[in-house]
Order: C-alpha cells, then structure tokens, then sequence
C-alpha cells in the first residue's frame, strides 16, 4: 500500500453512488494517531486527461476534439436519460400519492 493513488469506478446505471471508505488494520487508529483521507471525484469528461490520452494514442489535435465532443454528446444523453428515469419515478409518486388522498 502507498500514501497515494487512484481508483476509477465507471457506472451504466442513473442514480446514486455511495463510496465506503475504511481501513484494513485496527493499528491506524491506535497511540491517538490521525487520519486524514482526502478524496477527489471528477464526473464526465472532466475525469479524462486529454493531453495524456493525446500522446498515448498519438492524436492530432483535431481529432482530440473530436473525440472530446463525442464524449461530451455521450454525457449528455446520460444526463438526459436519467433526467427521464427520475421523471418517471416522480410521476408514479405522484400518481399513487393522488390516488391514495382523492380514494
């Protein structure tokens, strides 16, 4: 283990994400020492690094933003797809709260 690193989670499902964090050893916490956890998520396409995927797949910049502009689209059509599924879950809310109030 290191003091440092990264972790990268890809989900194809809307919603919440829960992240659990907890240590493998009880030692850590013992003699009153600190712990301090600082964690960083970036979302989308801002979790690429575009220069790093430039050179290892030697791009040109035009086709680096190409590929930046369709992971944008993709993000979008994410966004709105989960736009839509917490429509559906608000109206079946909704629907079934007024049924129960005017039944």
């Amino acid at each position: 283990y290191t003091n440092e690193g990264n972790f990268v989670f890809t989900t194809h499902t809307p919603g919440e994400h829960y992240i659990c964090i907890s240590p493998n050893s009880t030692r850590w916490f013992s003699g009153g020492l600190r712990l301090r956890v600082h964690l960083s998520i970036d979302v989308g396409e801002h979790a690429n690094d575009y220069k790093q995927i430039q050179a290892k797949e030697k791009l040109s910049e035009l086709q680096l933003r190409v590929r930046q502009l369709l992971e944008q689209v993709e993000q979008i059509t994410k966004e709105q797809n989960y736009q839509r599924t917490r429509e559906e879950r608000f109206r079946f809310t909704s629907d079934t709260t007024n049924n129960r109030v005017l039944w």
